[in-house]
């Protein structure tokens, strides 16, 4: 569903108000809040998001944050080792060494937007889930191919009937 309108009409509480209302149903939330500040910013609202759902804060040093995230990511499955090398790098951390090489391997734009979008539906396989991109109008372009790779993969995998009147 795509909700739009202009500034100040409640869209936001009109989000709230529906998280609210399924929230008796138990869903996995994502909340992306896009921001104008930081819509330069590659994956910005994703990492925010994935802080958040790992209960890293700013206080945390490396190590402590390097620990949350690999808990976060043992509960939603596969190849958490591969999912923390892509996704380190957006938490501000350095990704794996390849001990042969010595040097960081960093991984190109396709599969950090492949594991993002792994995550967000692996953590629906239990049941609902809920996610929310708001103020898409700032989302930087790796966010939008996150946002399109979504889309794509839930269309594909979960078809959705969507019955309408014929025109008159």
């Amino acid at each position: 569903m795509l909700l739009t309108g202009e500034a100040g009409i409640g869209k936001s509480r009109l989000l709230h108000a529906l998280v609210e209302i399924i929230t008796g149903d138990r869903p996995a939330q994502h909340f992306f809040q896009c921001s104008s500040s930081h819509s330069e910013t590659p994956f910005w609202p994703i990492a925010q998001c994935l802080a958040m759902s790992a209960d890293i804060i700013g206080d945390d040093d490396t190590p402590t944050r390097d620990a949350k995230l690999m808990l976060r990511l043992a509960r939603w499955g596969a190849n958490p080792a591969r999912a923390a090398t892509v996704l380190r790098p957006l938490l501000g951390l350095s990704g794996d060494v390849d001990a042969a090489e010595s040097r960081p391997q960093t991984p190109g734009r396709r599969e950090t937007i492949d594991v993002l979008t792994g995550q967000v539906l692996a953590s629906a396989r239990s049941g609902l889930a809920l996610v929310i991109f708001e103020d898409v109008q700032w989302a930087d372009r790796g966010t939008l191919d996150m946002l399109r790779s979504l889309v794509d993969a839930i269309v594909f995998r979960w078809p959705a009937l969507m019955p309408r009147q014929p025109r008159r």
